[in-house]
C-alpha cells in the first residue's frame, strides 16, 4: 500500500511538469520586456542642441541601456528603421547610426543637411516671419528622433519615434574690427579707409610697426549656443570710390578683376582673427585691398551680407632728398587785425630764404638726382570722412547705401605717404602766429605727430626749426602789447600742462627728440605813443626809452664747446629783418588819430618768445645768447654792446636792473640761458632728429654785399644737412 501511494504522487508531479509549455529553465524567474516612452515636449526648436527626455522602465528592475538615432529621411519609421539603420551598423564615414547611453535624456543637434550622409532625403520649408515690424526669411528642417531600450537580459523595448521641426534664421553679418585701421564693425558691414588715411606697410613686424590686424565675431538670432563658422578672403581690389562734395557716396563701382591674395582654409569655428604684413608687401606694397569675412550657421546658411573693410597701403620709399614744409606765412593766421599779425615775416621772403639755403647745400627742385632734389610744401588741414555709421546692402552686382551718418576726422597734408618719399623732412616755423600752422597736438585725432612718428619709425629724419614750432593751439599768436610771464612745460605724460599741449605730443618730442622740458620765455611787446604829443593828429610817434619798451633780450646763439664743426658758428639776430616785420598803423586814441609804432628804438629788436629746452639724450648744439652775455660799456654799467669781427660797435642795448620804484615787475628783462638747439641719433641710427627753437630767417647770414661768400646761417644749415647723412638709405640697414 505504501508503494502504491508513492507511485501515485510521482505520477502527479510528472503530469504537472509536462502538462504546460514554458521557457523557464527552473533556475530563475521569467525576464519581462521593458517599456519606453518619449516625454511630450515641443516638437519645434531653434536651438542648436535640443534636450530630449524619455521614460524607461524594466519591471524586473534590470539595468537599462538606451539607444537613440536621428535622421532627416522622414520616410524612415519604427517598422523599417532597424533595417535602414541597423543597431550595430555604421555610416559610410564609419560612424555608428545609434548612440548608446545609460541616461534618460540626450542633447541632440537637429541637422539641416541630409543625415546620415548616405541619405539624400530631407524635408524642409522656407517661409517668412515678422519680427519687430521687419519681415525676414527662415528655414525649417524636419527630422525624426528614434529611441529604444535594452535590459541586461537582452530584452528590448518597442522603438519610439518623434518628429522635430528645427527653425533657423540667418545669422547677422560678421562684425569685423581692426585696431590698426580704427575700424569698428558693430554697426556696419562696409567700411572704407580713404586714400588720405592709407596705411604704411612693411615686410614684417618691427618694434614700431604692427601688421594689419583683423578680428571678428558673429551673432545668431537663434541663440548664443549656435556655433557659427567663418571664412575670410584678402583681395587686391579694383574698386573706384567717387564722393561728391557732400556726405553721400555717389558711386561705388566694382570691377570684376580683383585678385584673391589669400584666403582661409575653409570654414572654421575657432579661427577668429588674421593679420598680414609680408603677404601684402610681396603682392603689391602700393596697392588697395579689401578684407572680407563670411559667416554661416550650423544650418549652413550664410548671412545676407558679408563684411568688408576697404583699405589702402603704401611702402616707404625714402628715395628722394628733402621735403620742406614752409610753415611760415602770415596767411596762416585767420585774424586780420594788424596788431595780432605783428612780427610775422613776409611769406615770399621766407620762401626765398629757405630756397637759398637749400641751393647752397646742393639741392634744387629739378635736380635729375632724386637724392639732390627738394620739394617745398605748405601745411594744410582738411576734414576727412573715414567711415559711415551705417550698413550697406548688396543688390545684384551693385553696392547701394541704405543710410548715412558720416564719421569725420582731421587729415593733414603733406600726409604720411608724401613724407615717406623723402629721407629728410624740414619743418620751418619762423613766425609769431601759428593758428593754422603744423598741428602737432591735433583736434579730432592725435595730430601731425601721427604721421611724423610713423615716418621716423621706418628710418626717416626730421629737422624742426623756428620759434613757433610747438605753440600748438595756445596761444595762436605770441602776445603783442601785453605781457606773458615765462612758464615751463615738462614733456612727460600727465605732467602739469601749462601750454595746453596734449600728452601724445609731449611723448612724441620726448621719445623722438630727447626733449625733457621747454621753457616758454616772456613775450612782452609794447608800443608807446608820446603822451605829450598825442594831440598831434597823424604824427609818427617814436617810443621813448621806458622800461616797458625794453622788450628784447634774445640777441643770437652760441655753439657749445663740444661742437667741433667750424660751420656751426655763433649767429646774431638780424635787427633789420626783425624791425621790417613790425608795422606802424593808424589808431584812434581818444578824440585823436595817431600812428602807432611797434619799433622799439633805432636798431632795436622785439625778438622775444624764443623757447629754451632741456634735452636728456642726444647733444645740445646752440645756447641762448642774452643781452646779459654781451660786454658792458666801460664806465656805463647800464649799456651793453655787440661787435662785428673787427671789434666795431654795431649798436648799444640798454637793460633795466630788476628794481622799479613802483614795484611793477612786468618790465623786467629776465636773464635767460639754456639750450635752443639739440640733435639726436636714435639707438641703431634708425632715425635722426634735430630741434631748433630759433627762427633762422631772423638770424644774420653775414654774407658779403655780392652774396658770393657762404654766410653764417648758410654754413650752419649745410653742416646740419651733412649731419643727417642723406646718402645712406635707411631701408637697407
Amino acid at each position: 500500500m505504501k508503494r502504491v501511494l508513492v507511485l501515485i504522487a510521482a505520477a502527479i508531479v510528472s503530469l504537472q511538469f509536462f502538462s504546460c509549455s514554458t521557457d523557464y529553465d527552473g533556475s530563475k524567474p521569467d525576464n519581462k520586456a521593458p517599456i519606453i516612452n518619449v516625454y511630450d515636449t515641443s516638437d519645434i526648436t531653434s536651438s542648436k542642441k535640443t534636450k530630449i527626455q524619455w521614460y524607461g522602465n524594466d519591471v524586473d528592475g534590470s539595468k537599462m541601456t538606451y539607444y537613440y538615432a536621428v535622421t532627416t529621411d522622414t520616410t524612415v519609421n519604427i517598422d523599417n528603421v532597424l533595417s535602414r539603420m541597423p543597431l550595430d551598423g555604421q555610416t559610410v564615414e564609419g560612424r555608428k547610426y545609434w548612440t548608446a547611453t545609460d541616461k534618460t535624456f540626450a542633447y541632440i543637434s537637429m541637422p539641416y543637411a541630409p543625415f546620415p550622409s548616405e541619405t539624400t532625403q530631407i524635408f524642409w520649408i522656407d517661409t517668412l516671419y515678422n519680427e519687430g515690424g521687419q519681415t525676414a526669411a527662415f528655414k525649417a528642417a524636419f527630422s525624426k528622433f528614434f529611441v529604444m531600450g535594452k535590459d541586461e537580459g537582452g530584452k528590448t523595448t518597442d522603438i519610439t519615434e518623434k518628429m522635430f521641426k528645427r527653425t533657423n534664421r540667418k545669422p547677422k553679418y560678421p562684425m569685423v574690427f581692426s585696431s590698426k585701421l580704427s575700424c569698428n564693425g558693430y554697426d556696419q558691414n562696409w567700411m572704407l579707409v580713404t586714400s588720405d588715411s592709407a596705411q604704411m606697410v612693411l615686410k614684417q613686424k618691427t618694434e614700431f610697426w604692427q601688421p594689419f590686424d583683423f578680428k571678428w565675431m558673429g551673432e545668431d538670432p537663434d541663440g548664443t549656443d549656435v556655433d557659427l563658422e567663418f571664412r575670410w578672403e584678402l583681395h587686391e581690389r579694383k574698386f573706384r570710390f567717387t564722393r561728391d562734395d557732400g556726405d553721400t557716396v555717389d558711386e561705388i563701382e566694382a570691377k570684376n578683376d580683383s585678385v584673391l591674395v589669400k584666403s582661409s582654409a575653409g570654414w572654421s569655428v575657432t579661427n577668429l582673427s588674421a593679420s598680414f604684413d609680408n603677404e601684402i608687401f610681396d603682392h603689391n606694397p602700393q596697392g588697395k585691398y579689401a578684407f572680407k569675412v563670411f559667416v554661416r550657421d550650423d544650418a549652413f546658411e550664410e548671412s545676407e551680407l558679408h563684411s568688408t573693410i576697404y583699405f589702402e597701403v603704401f611702402a616707404p620709399k625714402l628715395d628722394k632728398g628733402i621735403l620742406i614744409i614752409n610753415d611760415t606765412n602770415p596767411t596762416l593766421a585767420t585774424n586780420t587785425n594788424m596788431k595780432v599779425r605783428q612780427g610775422n615775416p613776409d611769406g615770399t621772403l621766407v620762401t626765398d630764404f629757405y630756397k637759398s639755403l637749400l641751393s647752397a647745400a646742393g639741392y634744387s627742385e629739378n635736380d635729375p638726382d632724386p637724392l639732390k632734389k627738394y620739394s617745398m610744401e605748405t601745411f594744410s588741414v582738411a576734414t576727412e570722412i573715414i567711415g559711415y555709421d551705417t550698413t550697406f546692402a548688396i543688390v545684384g552686382a551693385d553696392t547701394t547705401i541704405t543710410a548715412i551718418d558720416t564719421i569725420r576726422v582731421s587729415s593733414y597734408y603733406p600726409n604720411i605717404r608724401k613724407l615717406s618719399e623723402y629721407r629728410l623732412v624740414i619743418i620751418a616755423s619762423d613766425d609769431r602766429s601759428n593758428e593754422k600752422g603744423v598741428d602737432y597736438t591735433g583736434t579730432t585725432n592725435v595730430g601731425y605727430i601721427s604721421y611724423l612718428s610713423q615716418y621716423l619709425d621706418v628710418g626717416g629724419k626730421a629737422f624742426i626749426v623756428g620759434n613757433s614750432t610747438l605753440m600748438a593751439k595756445y596761444p595762436y599768436t605770441l602776445e603783442v602789447e601785453s605781457y606773458k610771464a615765462p612758464r615751463r612745460q615738462v614733456f612727460e605724460p600727465y605732467a602739469q600742462d601749462v601750454v595746453e599741449i596734449a600728452d601724445a605730443t609731449l611723448d612724441f618730442f620726448k621719445d623722438y627728440f630727447g626733449i625733457y622740458s621747454m621753457s616758454f620765455a616772456e613775450t612782452k611787446t609794447w608800443f608807446c605813443p608820446d603822451i605829450w604829443n598825442i594831440g598831434v593828429q597823424g604824427q609818427n610817434v617814436t617810443p621813448k626809452d621806458y622800461y616797458l619798451q625794453d622788450n628784447y633780450d634774445f640777441v643770437g646763439v652760441t655753439p657749445y664747446d663740444h661742437i667741433s664743426d667750424s660751420k656751426i658758428a655763433a649767429l646774431k639776430v638780424d635787427s633789420a629783418k626783425v624791425n621790417d616785420c613790425w608795422f606802424n598803423y593808424p589808431a584812434k586814441v581818444g578824440p585823436f588819430n595817431v600812428l602807432m609804432t611797434f619799433q622799439a628804438k633805432e636798431n632795436g629788436t622785439v625778438m622775444t618768445g624764443i623757447p629754451v629746452i632741456e634735452a636728456f639724450k642726444g647733444e645740445t648744439v646752440y645756447k641762448y645768447k642774452s643781452i646779459y652775455d654781451l660786454p658792458r660799456v666801460e664806465g656805463d654799467n647800464d649799456t651793453v654792446y655787440d661787435t662785428d669781427d673787427n671789434g666795431t660797435v654795431n649798436h648799444s642795448l640798454k637793460y633795466i636792473d630788476p628794481v622799479t620804484t613802483d614795484g611793477d615787475k612786468s618790465g623786467y628783462i629776465l636773464r635767460k640761458s639754456g639750450s635752443v638747439a639739440t640733435r639726436y641719433i636714435s639707438e641703431g641710427d634708425v632715425f635722426r632728429t634735430a630741434f631748433f627753437t630759433i627762427p633762422l630767417y631772423f638770424l644774420d647770414d653775414n654774407r658779403d654785399l655780392n652774396g658770393d661768400s657762404e654766410g653764417d646761417v648758410t654754413g650752419m644749415f649745410k653742416a646740419m644737412i651733412d649731419w643727417f647723412d642723406l646718402e645712406v638709405n635707411p631701408l637697407n640697414k
